[in-house]
C-alpha cells in the first residue's frame, strides 16, 4: 500500500491495478480510472502521514542519522505478502516480492453435534460476518431490519448472524425468525467447509477471504475499511462473488437480488469450488515459501540482483519524463525551422517571379 511500491521497486500500473480503496474497477471506464487514481492519493496522503510520524519517533530515539522506513524498506532482502496470485489481480510483481496467502488459514475440523444441527436444519445455510472491527449491534436499527427483511424472504434457508450482544433487538425483533440463528462467536472457517454453506456475506478482511476462497464457497462482500474494498473488487473480478457497497447495506432488496443470483447461478460456486482446488494443488505451499526463503536470506543476506534501480531514481527520471522533455523540445525545434524555411523559401519565389504582362 502507499508508497511501499515504490520503495520495493514494484511498478504500480494504476491504468489496470486496483488501488486499495477501489472496491469495482472498470479498466475500459475513464471515470473508473479517475477514482482509481483519487483513491490513490488519498492513501499515500494518509500512508505519508504516519511513516513521517514513525521515522521522527526513531529518530528522537536514536538520532537523525536513523534510516528512515523508506530506506529500511528499499533495502530489504525479500518482501514477503499475504496474497494469493490465483485470486488478486494480475500485476507486475519482482521477484524479491514471495506472496504467502493462506499462510495462517487453518484446516478445516469436524463440526460439533451443536453446529451440525444447525447447518443441517435446511439445505442451505447463509453467514453473516462483518469482522472483529465492524460489531453487528452496533449498526443503524434501519440496517438491522433490513437484514431481517431479507432472512424473511428465504424461509427455506438458515441464517447464522455474528451478532456480538444480546440487546433488545436480539432478544425481540431477531426471536421471531426461525431460521435465524445469532451468535457471539461461531467456526467460521469449520462452517465455510460445510456442504451446505451457500453464500458467506462479509466485511471482505483478507483473511475471511482466503478461508472463503480456500472452502470453495462464493461470497457478497461488503467491504468497510482498509484493504477490504481491493479484497472485495478482486473477489468479484475472478467470478467468486458479488460487491454490495456499504451504503447499500440498508437495501434489503438489492441484497436479496445479491443472493438469488449467487444461490440460483451455478457459475459462482462452480468457479469458486474449481478456484479451491486450484488452491489445494499449489506445486508449493505458502509455509515452504516462507521457510526456504528465509533461510535463504539468513544464509546469504541482500543480493544486489534483486532491488531495481527504481528506488533511487526521481519521479521525473521514473517515468522518463526528462527524455520525453527534450524530444518535445527538438520536435518543436524542428517544427519551427522547418515552418521558418518554408516562408522563406515560398518568400524568396514570390519576390523572383515575373509580372504577369
Amino acid at each position: 500500500m502507499g508508497q511501499q511500491w515504490e520503495e520495493f521497486g514494484v511498478p504500480l500500473p494504476l491504468s489496470y491495478n486496483p488501488s486499495m480503496l477501489t472496491r469495482s474497477f472498470d479498466v475500459h471506464s475513464i471515470s473508473s480510472r479517475a477514482w482509481n487514481i483519487y483513491a490513490e492519493l488519498m492513501t499515500r496522503i494518509w500512508f505519508s502521514s504516519v511513516r513521517a510520524s514513525v521515522d521522527q519517533i526513531f529518530r528522537t530515539k536514536y538520532g537523525a542519522d536513523y534510516p528512515t522506513l523508506q530506506e529500511i524498506c528499499s533495502n530489504v532482502t525479500y518482501v514477503f505478502t499475504n496474497t494469493e496470485p490465483i485470486i488478486d489481480f494480475a500485476t507486475p510483481t519482482l521477484s524479491r516480492v514471495i506472496e504467502l496467502g493462506g499462510l495462517g488459514a487453518k484446516q478445516p475440523k469436524e463440526l460439533d453435534e451443536h453446529w451440525t444441527s444447525i447447518m443441517n436444519r435446511r439445505s442451505k445455510v447463509v453467514l453473516i460476518s462483518f469482522g472483529s472491527m465492524a460489531k453487528s449491534y452496533l449498526l443503524a436499527p434501519s440496517v438491522k431490519e433490513s437484514l431481517l427483511k431479507v432472512v424473511s424472504a428465504f424461509p427455506s434457508v438458515t441464517f447464522i448472524w455474528k451478532y456480538e450482544e444480546k440487546d433488545d433487538f436480539a432478544r425481540q425483533d431477531a426471536s421471531k425468525f426461525g431460521n435465524l440463528v445469532l451468535v457471539d462467536w461461531m467456526p467460521q472457517n469449520d462452517i465455510l467447509d460445510h456442504p451446505n454453506l451457500a453464500v458467506f456475506i462479509t466485511h471482505g478482511g483478507m483473511g475471511s477471504v482466503q478461508e472463503l476462497t480456500l472452502r470453495g464457497k462464493p461470497g457478497a462482500l461488503v467491504p468497510i475499511f482498509g484493504d477490504q474494498p481491493r479484497n472485495a473488487a478482486m473477489i468479484e473480478h475472478n467470478k467468486l462473488g458479488k460487491v454490495l457497497s456499504k451504503f447499500e447495506i440498508g437495501n434489503h432488496e438489492k441484497i436479496i437480488s445479491l443472493l438469488k443470483e449467487l444461490m440460483e447461478n451455478p457459475e459462482h460456486m462452480e468457479n469458486s469450488q474449481r478456484v479451491a482446488r486450484m488452491l489445494a494443488k499449489k506445486p508449493f505451499s505458502s509455509k515452504e515459501n516462507l521457510l526456504k526463503y528465509v533461510d535463504f536470506a539468513g544464509e546469504f543476506g541482500p543480493s544486489a540482483a534483486l532491488p531495481p534501480q527504481s528506488h533511487d531514481m526521481t519521479f521525473i527520471q521514473y517515468h522518463n519524463l526528462d527524455i520525453y522533455a527534450v524530444a518535445l523540445m527538438l520536435i518543436i525545434t524542428f517544427a519551427l525551422f522547418s515552418l521558418q524555411t518554408a516562408l522563406f523559401v515560398l518568400k524568396a519565389i514570390g519576390t523572383t517571379k515575373p509580372k504577369s504582362e
